[in-house]
């Protein structure tokens, strides 16, 4: 995966959980998108890490 396609993979997820929030502002109670809503920033956090470890890995690689 190059950076660009990592770019836009994280770009899209942070769309969705836009879309996510702004959907769960509209629910009527007792419903939510909570659930997913974590989920959603757990798997950009994660995403996130695993940017940091390949740039890692590829500035080691480079030494």
């Amino acid at each position: 995966m190059t950076p660009r396609d990592r770019d836009r993979t994280r770009v899209r997820l942070e769309e969705v959980l836009a879309e996510m929030e702004t959907l769960d502002r509209h629910l009527l109670e007792p419903l939510t998108l909570e659930p997913a809503i974590t989920h959603i920033e757990m798997t950009i956090g994660v995403y996130e890490g695993l940017e940091t470890d390949v740039e890692d890995l590829t500035r080691v690689a480079d030494d």
